[in-house]
């Protein structure tokens, strides 16, 4: 078993490529991975909102479902720029979404 596949799909024509070299990610994994790295170090340098933003949250997620959704049952092909945008946006979701749910469950465990 290969453990590169575990991060990333990496299938040829879904990877960017530059000066002949394709990079190891898909395109939309390289947008969830990037929108993960940026709520990161927003936490660590910035603070984040308060997770009263759920629902808001959870929309960041929306257009990657819909995109992957839609290209999977073959009702449309997407292309990497719009694969590297919603997996973006995605990634920083689900990162809220995440930190969310931590900040839950240990709110709760102190009370």
């Amino acid at each position: 078993m290969r453990l590169d596949f575990l991060l990333c799909h990496g299938r040829s024509e879904r990877c960017f490529r530059y000066r002949g070299y394709q990079f190891p990610l898909c395109a939309r994994c390289s947008g969830i991975y990037v929108g993960f790295v940026l709520v990161l170090v927003s936490e660590l340098y910035l603070g984040l909102p308060p997770y009263s933003f759920l629902p808001v949250y959870i929309l960041l997620i929306v257009p990657m479902g819909i995109d992957g959704t839609t290209q999977l049952i073959g009702s449309r092909e997407s292309n990497n720029t719009l694969r590297l945008v919603t997996g973006f946006l995605g990634g920083i979701g689900i990162m809220l979404v995440l930190r969310t749910l931590r900040t839950l469950l240990f709110d709760s465990l102190l009370i």
